[in-house]
């Protein structure tokens, strides 16, 4: 699948309720073969990984998903 533009990052809450912080994974991106855009949030991911090790890999299964369904 052709991803054409992406855009991933990984934003820290420091507001969580038993004082550590919480990181969450993000994609944000659309695919050139289906018509849609979509955002995939993956909440209170463990350090060291990002949006790119937990949310793209879901975002990539939708896409596809979408694509086989057209």
């Amino acid at each position: 699948l052709s991803i054409r533009r992406q855009r991933q990052m990984c934003i820290r809450d420091r507001t969580s309720l038993n004082g550590r912080a919480i990181t969450n994974g993000l994609f944000i991106g659309f695919a050139q073969d289906v018509p849609y855009a979509l955002c995939v949030v993956v909440e209170d991911i463990d350090d060291g990984q990002g949006g790119g090790s937990t949310a793209a890999p879901i975002a990539r299964d939708i896409f596809a998903y979408l694509k086989n369904m057209q």
